[in-house]
């Protein structure tokens, strides 16, 4: 139990985007696992030592707290890394997105920005020199009069969108100019889902801002198909919506 209690604490700091009602789950559970003691002299041989003599019903809760506990370690004496390790999805939907808008520039006519224009630096001194504070676009696509701006987003929020990526929308639609701001989400829905999250006009000129669903469990091949539909519908101030359309 002990083993399980370490884990607990060490999420707070690796889970720090998820939801609210996971964040208060979470927080019930380490309180009703106050009272249980911490110290392991080694936790990763404690955690690995665990798998031969399971009690049951808790095997996979075990070998969750080896790879958060044991993972990304490094062995005292090969230095090497440990026998697991995690991979960052949320960067690997992110270069997705950015690919897929490569793919679908010649046919749509939306073209991917330089690396420098997707960036805003403020203007202050401290949020000038200070990396933290930027605001860098994941994908930025533009043609001749119209500016777009994705977010990549891997989570399951569809639907239930944060407030503080709503207000990132906003202040990525005043940064950069954008004239559509889209938070995109990877689901195991068959069809690509949109839903309209504000529409509104900054400076007289018309600002969108909505959520994207393309089907990842579909595959690769749909998810561009879908992302393409999308974005060919979406121009010279004509926005229409290929896939379904969510009321």
């Amino acid at each position: 139990m002990a083993r399980l209690a370490l884990t607990l604490d060490r999420l707070p700091v690796m889970l720090r985007d998820v939801r609210d009602t996971d964040r208060r789950r979470l927080a019930q559970l380490r309180e009703q696992w106050g009272s249980i003691r911490r110290h392991l002299d080694d936790p990763a041989a404690a955690i690995t030592a665990a798998q031969w003599a399971c009690p049951p019903g808790y095997r996979d809760a075990l070998q969750l707290a080896r790879l958060i506990l044991a993972g990304a370690t490094l062995d005292p004496d090969s230095r090497m890394g440990g026998q697991s390790f995690t991979l960052p999805l949320g960067a690997v939907w992110e270069r997705a997105v950015r690919r897929m808008c490569d793919d679908l520039a010649n046919s749509t006519g939306w073209h991917r920005v330089s690396d420098a224009e997707r960036l805003r630096r403020w203007d202050d001194p401290a949020g000038h020199r200070d990396r933290t504070r930027w605001l860098i676009a994941d994908v930025m696509v533009q043609r001749v009069g119209w500016r777009w701006v994705l977010d990549a987003k891997y989570k399951r929020e569809f639907a239930d969108e944060s407030r503080a990526d709503r207000f990132q929308m906003c202040a990525y639609a005043v940064a950069f100019d954008a004239d559509r701001v889209t938070l995109v989400y990877p689901t195991a829905a068959s069809n690509a889902v949109t839903r309209e999250l504000l529409r509104t006009t900054v400076g007289g000129m018309p600002l969108l801002i909505d959520s994207v669903a393309l089907p990842m469990a579909t595959g690769p091949k749909a998810c561009l198909a879908a992302l393409g539909s999308i974005a060919a519908g979406f121009a010279c101030g004509n926005e229409t919506w290929q896939g379904k359309k969510e009321t």
